[in-house]
């Protein structure tokens, strides 16, 4: 189980760090052949160093400044979920067909950090030190999508503005050994309404 959901759900854990150390402790010795820790992607951002403004791209090159503080830590993956509750990521690109203020805060945390937000499809990841993400784009990009795909759904205004920044997505590295993204933007974000639903998280009749 994710960490921050022994916070959420009432667990025993006191915080995030104790939740994670125990987690592991819990892995069958002898069973496990490879642990994989997935950082947050907050790790990398193309912030300047004295945090005024960005760098032209956004790629593996990019170190978020040390200065900078974490209230959040979070990376966007969405798409069809087996699970049998709306993953605190998916919950975050939601939150703009929501409204639920407390996720949306983390998503334009994020995108004011690195500029714009990185999001892939979970059948797109990739296993290593890459920056994995079939898009780019800003919250309110994601916001118009919404709107213009799912009228059926109220977005609000503040939603829609866009900073308009003019980072770019530059990381090849995973195209370069060969890789290509199977889900663009649109099919991500359809997937991701499309499980909310059947979830319950979004009880508005489907817009056909």
């Amino acid at each position: 189980m994710w960490p921050l959901l022994y916070i959420h759900y009432g667990f025993q854990y006191k915080n995030k760090v104790e939740a994670a150390v125990a987690s592991v402790k819990n892995i069958g010795i002898g069973t496990v052949k490879r642990l994989i820790y997935t950082g947050t992607v907050l790790a990398a951002s193309p912030l300047k160093d004295d945090g005024n403004g960005f760098k032209d791209l956004m790629d593996e090159a990019c170190w978020t400044p040390l200065n900078v503080h974490f209230p959040y830590g979070c990376d966007l993956v969405g798409g069809a979920t087996l699970l049998s509750y709306v993953s605190a990521s998916m919950a975050n690109m939601l939150s703009l067909v929501t409204g639920d203020e407390i996720y949306y805060k983390q998503i334009k945390f994020l995108e004011e950090t690195i500029g714009k937000v990185p999001i892939v499809h979970i059948d797109d990841s990739y296993e290593g030190r890459f920056l994995c993400a079939s898009s780019f784009l800003s919250t309110a990009e994601t916001a118009s999508y919404y709107q213009e795909k799912y009228p059926e759904f109220h977005i609000n205004q503040k939603y829609l503005d866009d900073p308009k920044r003019e980072v770019k997505w530059g990381s090849n590295k995973l195209m370069e050994k060969g890789f290509v993204y199977k889900y663009d933007m649109k099919k991500l974000l359809d997937e991701s309404i499309s499980s909310a639903r059947k979830l319950g998280v979004l009880k508005l009749p489907s817009s056909g």
